[in-house]
């Protein structure tokens, strides 16, 4: 290439980046704010994207471990209950209940080691209460429409057991319990009770 030829190719060149810068310039002197687009989130879309998601995974697991919390709470300090109450014969007559209430004696005044259980006959609204005694190896049987407590004792029961243990649980500042019990007793003058259940998170 001529020397001439050279001078007039970096001539040109050197007008094309000129024209070039210009039009880049103008262009950018005329853009409409209305077209100007959204300024993009900080970092990668991905990453933007990546960030609601966790949040949003975040939130739910924090609600599903509340819930569970809350079931297991629940489940906790649900007193559970099995067994049944049955006599036949005299002063007791013949009934049959099952239970359906506990109340721990570390919640009376003053407090025992002991529960108090409410079972209820077939008819429903009939009740009989039984307080159990595991430090004074002593039972009170009370049936409805009478005064005075049947007094249960090894001496008319036969089987006379009562296990009952202190838990790790508080509820108003009430200790609950567990425990199971067996009672056969013959009272006199020709009575029969049965007595059995098992008991958890009584208070």
């Amino acid at each position: 290439m001529k020397p001439d030829e050279r001078e007039r190719l970096e001539d040109l060149e050197r007008r094309v980046e000129r024209l070039e810068r210009e039009l880049a310039h103008r262009a950018g002197a005329h853009v409409h704010p209305r077209t100007e687009p959204e300024p993009a989130p900080f970092g990668p879309r991905w990453i933007h994207d990546r960030r609601h998601a966790i949040i949003g995974v975040s939130i739910v697991a924090a609600l599903a471990l509340a819930g569970g919390l809350a079931w297991v709470l629940v489940q906790t300090l649900s007193t559970k209950m099995t067994g049944s109450l049955r006599a036949e014969g005299e002063p007791l007559g013949s009934f049959s209940a099952t239970w359906t209430g506990c109340d721990a004696g570390t919640g009376f005044v003053p407090q025992f080691l002991g529960v108090d259980l409410e079972a209820r006959g077939a008819e429903g609204d009939v009740r009989y209460r039984l307080r159990l005694h595991a430090d004074t190896r002593q039972a009170f049987l009370t049936l409805p429409g009478r005064g005075d407590a049947l007094v249960l004792t090894p001496e008319i029961c036969p089987t006379f057991q009562i296990d009952i243990r202190l838990t790790n649980v508080t509820v108003n500042d009430v200790r609950a319990l567990d425990g199971r019990f067996l009672l056969e007793c013959s009272p006199p003058p020709g009575g029969r009770l049965r007595a059995e259940g098992q008991f958890e998170t009584c208070y």
